[in-house]
């Protein structure tokens, strides 16, 4: 068993439910009940997540924060060099109706925090070529694993400067 072998066992939701389509107060329940079944599971906290969908609403980082959670998997702000995460950026929307200079806009950025991302990257992920959903243009249906090991082999071997690469598999 994967915990028994001392592997680490992150969150990743309960139902794969989309965090950005649920309230404040859906996610801290979600979160809340997950990190209680992962900590009595394996007998320590939950360290890090990969949020569902790799969608990661606007009060993640601040819910994950209060649980002492130390990485997210979830966004890719970088190929692959690992970052802090912030709160508070804000930047102007935009505005089709408008005049391009009223929303072309630097980003402010916000407050740095001490939780670790480690980017997502749709190319080392094994979902987009072992997906299989009824009338999806993208959707590849059952592709050689071994061709999925290829790709992996490339993004490894190709940054070794950066400490490394993260490897998700969906199960």
């Amino acid at each position: 068993m994967v915990r028994d072998a001392g592997h680490e066992i992150g969150l990743h939701g309960y139902s794969h439910e989309n965090p950005c389509d649920l309230s404040t107060e859906q996610q801290r329940d979600i979160l809340d009940k997950t990190y209680k079944m992962l900590t009595d599971f394996c007998g320590k906290p939950p360290r890090g997540i990969v949020a569902p969908w790799w969608e990661a609403s606007a009060e993640m980082v601040e819910l994950l924060l209060a649980y002492g959670i130390e990485y997210d998997h979830s966004m890719s702000h970088e190929d692959c060099q690992m970052y802090w995460l912030r709160t508070g950026d804000t930047w102007t929307k935009i505005d089709y109706k408008q005049k391009a200079e009223t929303w072309m806009k630097p980003l402010i950025k916000g407050n740095t925090t001490g939780l670790v991302e480690i980017p997502g990257s749709w190319y080392i992920d094994d979902l987009p070529p072992m997906m299989f959903i009824k009338n999806s243009a993208n959707s590849h249906g059952w592709v050689n694993p071994r061709d999925v090991e290829d790709i992996w082999k490339v993004s490894i071997y190709s940054v070794p400067g950066y400490g490394g690469v993260a490897l998700k598999g969906s199960p």
